[in-house]
């Protein structure tokens, strides 16, 4: 198989992977625009699968070859332990198994190819090794171990290369492959794509990252937009091929819409693979690309955008002042209902200002709904296509509408319509929320107001993409290429930390589920009939209270419903926050960290009837946990190293859940980035300590419990708790922590798992297996003082509660050296007689044996799933990738996601 010119295309397969390299080669021949050769690596005997894919290939006319590699001669290559199948490092071999080739294109089996691999086989590689795309997030760990690597981003992706053969059989032999793994990246779980790296360092030819873009970038860039580039952007929007390399896989359960890009693509060519899988064996034929199962073939394919109407008269177009267009899906229609129920009837038509109001979707009409107020594209409905459907919206609306300005949100978005005329600013066609400060883009789902030129040169701009996150390409678009006078206003929210209310001038909040959209509702139609000043332990604010039951702060998004009883206590029920129960004193109310002082009204002037409300805001509080224990007695220590925008994104996270909780920060890493780690943390943390000069990395990590000891001696001691939590940085929370602890209970100690420290366990455990633990200073002191020759039990996971008596006997204790503190800290709590409990983090009752996710690795796409789901996994570890508050909230919206209950019976 060695036809001339055509592109030589190679996969490495097992049986494990076989349906996701049918999916891929469907792409890779739909996409052909003339001959392929493709070669498939395996180590098994060939079988039936094989057939599948020969089928496949006949089914396009184009050529396979299966070439056998002989397992042996990777023979020690692999750990014992490693999870790494062997059939990913046969690549290093193709030099030698097809000596007659000079170049090669090598794809990992979950891509999905968009674009024609001749573009990329033509690449000249010149005297460069290898031409691969840029690794946009490699673990920096990793790379430190490339001391000739002087620029980090130089790291590639090895799942999509051009591979120039003739260098690879010259510099990087087999054996010189074996000698880097075991002197330079032995310790990596990534062994081969680190032994490319090490090797091709200063040789490779960086492709565009259209070439390899990771389904993951879809994720980071919505909320990282530090790193967003324009090579990023136009990568996202016009991609080559897309690599499933993260925990994004379109073939697992997983909401299709939310974070899975090209999940409907995938399964269109995965459903088009199954069925030429199982058909009898066709003859060579013409190329796929004209054949009409081709999933792109004009006979498929949805309408055209716009058809030339020649001859035809022109549409009479509606002349309005604001156009609204509100973007959702076609199974959004619960969502629409929620906006129908509020928002939609305010402002239409004010002091001449005039405003219309449309949701569109993609393709495929819903029956049950009103047409009148929903516009149907021709364009696809998935979160992928965005860019797409809503260009497609802007041509709809300069062609059906004579507007001035047009205004696009989301169907998870409360906007004061009213309020749209406050949005205009002098010599401004471009306006959007403070993201557009930041990134040169706006917040797609808070909304972004545009003029209607600006609209009418975004839709003749040339090459606009079709496929990525709308706000960021349209935005950078808008601002960068047709130069608008723009201007970034707070009065949009991109989530719904704040909202519309009287007294204030926000116009839009995201993020809002159909719930929610009802409470901001009654709260922006009802006028306040008390205000209250409100000194909190950590904050001040204005209180809002309304006669139907609703009450929220003035400055911030937070919401609830209130209670007065019959002795006069105050109930709040906060939507987002722990319930608080504050008693009457005087015209004020008091709690433990609370205090209310009336400025104007008072709350017992209201009628007892409309103070109790239509709803018993008091209903199950008595099941609740008692959540307000866990954030007195409790502190939370912080634990970091690096990674710093992540840490100050955790660290947000765990205020919104928790805002009452007192945290404080313990530094670990590098003494010169200790500044800088201040910085980053410093606005979620009460208190800073730097650990930075503490032995070297491996002993803070090992002995985190020598690191609090030392913590508590010199600053923790002299604060008020019963209860320290020690929180790593690689742990994703997603819900109040007194949601996902047991009641700490003096003076026990808490770690998950508690696992009985046994024979078998002693050989499973990495850590112990080789009996190295019965020699450390540590187990030679409890066994000459304590009478404990081996501890009765040891954890495996973080995120380890100690008692403050556990800690004022640690003080006492010799600083010796040991084992991991998953094993010290057993041991220690059992020698000093301090009882141990199993945390057991509340909150799945699924599986009340795995409640924190203590693994290799957590995948996005496992995270995602745990939100959507009722009663799922809150608590996870370790992640690593960057998950935003954003994420979060977008992903539990599945969980409240019903249908919206009837206004008038909630209203109150």
């Amino acid at each position: 198989m060695n036809t001339p010119d055509a592109p030589h295309v190679f996969f490495s397969v097992n049986t494990r992977f076989m349906p996701l390299l049918r999916v891929a080669l469907v792409s890779l021949l739909t996409k052909a625009g003339g001959r392929i050769s493709v070669h498939v690596l395996h180590v098994e005997k060939r079988n039936d699968s094989h057939a599948s894919l020969m089928r496949i290939c006949e089914h396009f006319g184009q050529e396979i070859e299966f070439i056998p590699v002989e397992s042996r001669i990777f023979e020690g290559w692999l750990h014992r332990r490693q999870r790494t199948p062997l059939e990913m490092i046969l690549r290093l071999a193709i030099p030698a198994l097809k000596p007659g080739l000079r170049k090669a294109v090598y794809l990992d089996c979950d891509v999905l190819v968009l674009d024609d691999i001749q573009k990329l086989w033509r690449t000249p590689l010149g005297n460069h090794a290898a031409g691969a795309a840029r690794d946009m997030w490699a673990d920096s760990a990793r790379l430190r171990f490339f001391p000739q690597n002087k620029d980090p981003l130089d790291y590639f992706n090895s799942g999509v290369m051009l591979l120039n053969l003739d260098w690879m059989r010259r510099e990087l032999p087999l054996e010189r492959c074996f000698e880097i793994r075991r002197e330079v990246v032995n310790w990596s779980h990534l062994q081969d794509q680190d032994v490319l790296n090490y090797a091709m360092q200063g040789r490779t030819l960086l492709l565009p990252l259209r070439w390899n873009v990771q389904a993951e970038f879809f994720v980071r860039i919505r909320g990282s937009p530090d790193v967003v580039t324009e090579e990023l952007l136009e990568a996202v929007g016009n991609p080559a091929i897309v690599h499933f390399s993260s925990g994004l896989k379109p073939w697992k359960e997983s909401p299709k819409e939310h974070g899975i890009p090209f999940h409907a693509h995938y399964q269109k060519s995965e459903e088009l693979a199954r069925r030429l899988s199982a058909s009898p064996a066709l003859s060579i034929g013409k190329p796929f690309s004209n054949h009409p199962e081709n999933p792109d073939s004009p006979m498929t394919q949805d309408i055209p955008a716009h058809e030339e109407k020649n001859g035809q008269p022109s549409i009479m177009k509606e002349k309005v002042t604001f156009l609204v267009g509100v973007c959702s899906a076609r199974s959004y229609a619960n969502r629409r209902a929620a906006v129908r129920q509020t928002w939609l009837g305010i402002g239409h038509e004010n002091e001449g200002v005039k405003t219309r109001i449309l949701f569109f979707h993609g393709k495929g009409a819903n029956p049950t709904e009103n047409p009148e107020d929903t516009v149907e594209l021709a364009a696809k409905d998935g979160y992928d296509f965005l860019p797409g459907k809503v260009l497609e919206f802007f041509r709809h609306a300069l062609e059906h509408f004579d507007f001035e300005w047009l205004f696009k949100c989301d169907d998870d978005t409360y906007l004061a319509v009213d309020r749209l005329p406050s949005l205009l600013e002098k010599d401004v066609d471009f306006i959007g929320d403070a993201m557009l400060a930041k990134r040169r883009a706006p917040s797609g789902g808070a909304g972004y107001l545009m003029s209607r030129e600006i609209v009418e040169k975004l839709t003749r701009f040339p090459n606009l993409p079709q496929t990525g996150p709308e706000d960021l390409l349209l935005g950078r678009i808008i601002v960068d290429k047709l130069k608008a006078r723009w201007h970034s206003t707070p009065k949009l929210c991109h989530d719904h930390s704040r909202a519309p209310r009287p007294g204030n001038d926000i116009v839009s909040s995201h993020w809002c589920t159909p719930q929610r959209l009802l409470r901001l509702h009654n709260g922006y139609q009802s006028p306040p009939d008390a205000i209250y000043e409100a000194t909190h332990s950590q904050w001040k604010d204005k209180v809002l209270f309304s006669k139907n039951g609703f009450f929220a702060r003035l400055s911030s998004g937070c919401t609830g419903r209130w209670f007065s009883d019959e002795n006069e206590r105050l109930v709040l029920r906060w939507h987002d926050w722990d319930a608080e129960i504050l008693k009457r004193e005087g015209l004020a109310y008091r709690g433990e960290n609370f205090e209310l002082r009336p400025e104007r009204g008072d709350i017992l002037s209201i009628p007892r009837a409309a103070r109790n409300g239509s709803e018993d805001v008091m209903h199950g509080m008595e099941n609740w946990p008692d959540l307000t224990s866990l954030n007195s007695r409790a502190i939370l220590l912080f634990r970091f190293h690096s990674h710093f925008p992540l840490c100050r994104e955790r660290l947000r996270i765990l205020r919104h859940f928790n805002p009452r909780l007192s945290i404080y920060a313990l530094y670990g890493g590098s003494p010169q980035e200790a500044e800088k780690a201040r910085q980053a943390t410093r606005e979620f943390v009460l208190g800073f300590w730097d650990f930075s000069r503490f032995g070297d990395a491996r002993r803070k990590w090992l002995r985190g419990d020598l690191m609090i000891r030392e913590w508590y001696e010199k600053f923790g001691n002299a604060l008020n708790f019963s209860f320290l939590i020690s929180h790593e940085w690689d742990i994703l929370t997603a819900a109040p922590l007194g949601r996902i602890y047991p009641e700490f209970v003096s003076p026990k100690t808490y770690v998950s798992p508690l696992q009985r420290f046994s024979r078998e366990e002693e050989q499973l455990w990495f850590w112990t297996r080789n009996g190295k633990w019965r020699e450390t200073p540590f187990m030679k002191h409890l066994s000459a003082n304590h009478g404990m020759e081996r501890p009765r039990h040891v954890t495996r996971g973080p995120g380890m509660v100690f008692s403050r008596e556990f800690l004022e006997a640690q003080r006492i204790f010799p600083a010796l050296d040991g084992m991991h503190d998953e094993f010290v800290v057993p041991a220690l709590a059992e020698a000093l007689g301090i009882p141990l409990e199993d945390s057991g983090f509340f909150g799945n009752p699924r599986n009340a044996g795995l409640r924190l996710w203590n693994t290799c690795g957590v995948e996005l796409g496992d995270i995602q799933r745990e939100l959507c789901t009722p009663g799922g996994m809150r608590i996870f570890h370790p992640v690593k990738s960057l998950v935003t508050l954003e994420d979060i909230q977008a992903w539990t919206e599945f969980e409240t996601a019903n249908p919206v209950p009837d206004a008038s019976k909630t209203a109150g």
